[in-house]
């Protein structure tokens, strides 16, 4: 598979930032089956009515929030 400059520079910004950055579909399909857990700092699920990805698809405006993806998993 041949790889774009553009791919390339993708892939070199995200190797070398410190935040976390996860993709979507856009329907949050992740989060609706429990595999993404989004907790606050002090371990609280942010599931349900306080889901900031489901929020986000709701408003479409952007946010900036401190938290943790917990997986189902562990």
């Amino acid at each position: 598979m041949k790889i774009s400059l553009c791919d390339e520079m993708i892939h070199t910004v995200l190797d070398n930032i410190e935040e976390g950055v996860y993709l979507t579909d856009g329907f949050g399909k992740a989060c609706a089956k429990d595999i993404l857990c989004h907790v606050n700092e002090h371990g609280i699920s942010l599931c349900g009515s306080l889901c900031p990805l489901s929020n986000i698809l709701k408003t479409g405006q952007k946010r900036e929030l401190n938290l943790f993806l917990h997986h189902r998993d562990s």
